[in-house]
């Protein structure tokens, strides 16, 4: 289904072959079957836009979740997986399989700081994340607009 929105917002795309290095990657940090085949359907060189939104290339995942600007959260189980208008990365939380926006803002290491306290949880599943992003002009671009549309629990 994401394969076929970004096909239709990105008509002289051309798909390419998915890496076995990425589906490893993937599989060996327990993202569900269901969402790797979704993730490996869009496989492209680019990021691909999606309205105000882009999808990261799934063969550049390992490399993108492992530079050091993205590390600490990937290793909190955060796997960046796109990005939003104004720079904010999109990644799914590998333990509740939600969203997130992460404020990039927020995202240069200093002393004292959590990298939990700057990631904006949604409430939606991947498909309903990007379903939104394609269908609904009103959507949050970054994770500023998505604090004011759903809120910030705060960190217990």
């Amino acid at each position: 289904m994401i394969a076929e929105l970004i096909a239709a917002n990105n008509p002289t795309a051309r798909p390419v072959s998915v890496d076995e290095s990425a589906v490893c990657f993937l599989s060996e940090n327990d993202v569900p079957e269901w969402m790797v085949r979704s993730l490996t359907a869009t496989a492209y060189d680019e990021w691909m836009p999606l309205q105000n939104h882009f999808i990261a290339p799934v063969n550049q995942l390992h490399d993108l979740n492992n530079e050091d600007l993205y590390r600490p959260w990937f290793q909190r189980r955060y796997l960046t997986i796109g990005g939003g208008l104004n720079g904010d990365p999109i990644a799914i939380d590998l333990n509740t399989h939600r969203m997130c926006f992460l404020f990039h803002d927020e995202m240069y290491p200093r002393e004292d700081y959590l990298p939990d306290d700057f990631v904006l949880h949604t409430p939606l599943t991947y498909t309903d994340f990007w379903t939104g992003v394609a269908n609904d002009p009103s959507f949050p671009v970054d994770a500023y607009e998505a604090e004011e549309c759903w809120g910030r629990p705060q960190r217990s």
